[in-house]
């Protein structure tokens, strides 16, 4: 036996009964397949139209609200909102808003949980907007992720970005992310 997708053959499959079968799916191009089920090198069945594989962004942008850990000497009188990381094109995350400066704390992800840690220095509120790459992860979800300066980071709350800049790299830690406010569109 062995399964297609149009012509594409399965990874793997296991039958489970007459009911059911689990499927490995191969990486498939967006569109719509036939399922087939072959016995040796005749069609036994066949599911017309029934799998659509949707095309998936690749770069987005994202807005991230958190806070500058432990800004250096001078960061915090100078950023504002309209700020680029790296300053010169292509950035990869632009500062919409600043707040204020405030005790510092650290988010910790420990299980499925956030556990705040306080902290001595101080940090700085700041909503971004930032750029990411998609993935698709084994389980099917899709995750964005960040570059960072060993290895791309997955944007989530609690996790810490670098961002490049002159004087050096800057933290920001992720609170809450979401897609970016877009303008209303103009009425005539």
């Amino acid at each position: 036996m062995r399964v297609t997708f149009n012509t594409i053959p399965a990874n793997s499959f296991l039958l489970g009964s007459t009911k059911y079968a689990l499927v490995d799916v191969p990486e498939l191009q967006p569109g719509v397949y036939d399922v087939v089920l072959y016995d040796y090198m005749q069609e036994v069945a066949r599911l017309p139209k029934i799998l659509t594989v949707s095309a998936t962004a690749t770069d987005v942008e994202l807005e991230v609200t958190g806070a500058f850990k432990s800004p250096p000497d001078g960061f915090t009188a100078r950023v504002k909102a309209g700020d680029t990381f790296p300053s010169a094109a292509p950035y990869v995350a632009e500062v919409v808003a600043v707040g204020r400066l405030g005790p510092g704390e650290l988010g910790v992800r420990v299980g499925d949980a956030t556990v705040v840690v306080p902290l001595r220095a101080q940090e700085l509120a700041a909503t971004l907007r930032i750029r990411c790459s998609t993935i698709r992860a084994s389980d099917g979800a899709v995750r964005c992720m960040f570059p960072g300066p060993d290895q791309p980071v997955m944007v989530a709350p609690a996790a810490m970005l670098t961002l490049p800049t002159n004087a050096g790299p800057v933290l920001f830690q992720i609170a809450t992310a979401r897609a970016p406010k877009t303008a209303a569109p103009e009425s005539r």
